[in-house]
């Protein structure tokens, strides 16, 4: 079964223009698989920082997605704390 195209007015509706402005003004949204590839770690262990509180995330039902700003923020913090 293949996927059908999306109809064309889907595709250039404003709607979606205001939703690309929105994620780029709060940052792109990163899945737990991107991450662990980003770190070169396992996605567990990007879930496990995640619910233990340690990593900034944003839960969509029962999916957490990770804006960017906020995972550059946290691997600064991270940095600076391991110079101390």
């Amino acid at each position: 079964m293949s996927a059908k195209p999306l109809p064309e007015n889907l595709l250039t509706s404003p709607e979606r223009g205001v939703r690309a402005r929105e994620t780029s003004e709060r940052g792109q949204l990163l899945t737990a698989e991107q991450l662990a590839r980003r770190w070169q770690i396992s996605t567990a262990q990007v879930y496990r920082l995640a619910r233990e509180g340690s990593l900034p995330c944003v839960a969509l039902g029962r999916y957490r997605r990770f804006r960017l700003p906020s995972i550059e923020a946290w691997e600064a913090a991270q940095e600076a704390s391991a110079d101390v």
